[in-house]
This record gives C-alpha cells, structure tokens and sequence, in this order.
C-alpha cells in the first residue's frame, strides 16, 4: 500500500467514526426527546390551567421530531410493505463506515460521495435537532411554571 493512501485511509475512517458517533447520539436524543414529549402532553392534558397553545405547541414539535427521525432512520412504512425506499442518514453513515470496514485502499469515490452526502444532510437535521430540544425545555419550563402556579393557588385558597 501507498504511504499517500494509507494517510488518506486513515484520515477517512476517523472522519467517519466521528460522524458516526454524532449520528449515534443525536438517534438517541431524537428517542429521548420523543419520551419527554410524551410526558409532557400528559403533564399538559392532565393540568386545570388552560394550555392550549402549549398542547398545539408541543404536538407541532412532536411532528418536526418525527420528521427528523424519518430523515434518520428511513420510512418505515415504506420499508415494511419492501417498497424502495430513499436513503435514510443512518443508511449513508452505514455506508460511509462499512464499506471501508478492513480496507487497504484509499476510500473510492462512491464512499466518499456517501459521506459527503451524509455529513451534510446530518449538519442540517442536526440544526434542526438543537432548535427543537430548545423548544422542548422551553415547554417543561413552562409547564413547571403552571405546577408551581397551581400549588400557590392551593395553597392560597386554603
């Protein structure tokens, strides 16, 4: 093997692994945040405050995240009736990290393409990631906010 290919091997697959550990971690916190949003809309619906607009604010967020999540992961509706279906991030970091899993050479076009491509469209879910999560500690800010209004109330009216 080239030195020169060697280099660009080995500085390819630490590329990829890093993109692959912040894919790993933003898959988690999309799961994450899903079960926070369930919380939440039990907190919401369960409270005698009226929190309309923090209930349609929070089913508007768990659309975007399920969008996200799609964008991760693929459309699973589509892959279980086995339609083809377009290529999800987690199918390009694959890509990107298997196909060079064991290899001498330096990384072929096509795998560079993949990650490229990958890397790009993670950078844009990711901002969306971000945006969302400061909205979901915005809602359990407010919603403990109405707890402790709740209590107070209670607490006056005794």
């Amino acid at each position: 093997m080239i030195s020169s290919d060697l280099k660009l091997l080995v500085e390819y697959q630490q590329k990829a692994a890093k993109l692959q550990r912040s894919f790993s971690g933003a898959s988690q916190l999309t799961t994450e945040l899903k079960n926070r949003l369930a919380v939440i809309k039990q907190a919401l619906y369960k409270t005698s405050f009226p929190v309309d607009y923090l209930v349609i604010r929070s089913l508007s967020i768990k659309k975007r995240l399920n969008d996200i999540i799609t964008r991760f992961r693929g459309d699973q509706t589509i892959r279980f009736r086995y339609e083809n279906s377009p290529w999800s991030i987690g199918d390009r970091v694959s890509k990107a990290i298997d196909d060079l899993s064991g290899s001498t050479s330096r990384p072929t076009k096509t795998v560079q393409d993949a990650f490229k491509i990958a890397s790009e469209e993670f950078s844009d879910e990711l901002r969306k990631l971000k945006e969302i999560v400061e909205v979901v500690l915005l809602i359990e800010f407010q919603n403990i906010l109405l707890i402790d209004i709740i209590h107070y109330d209670k607490f006056q009216t005794n």
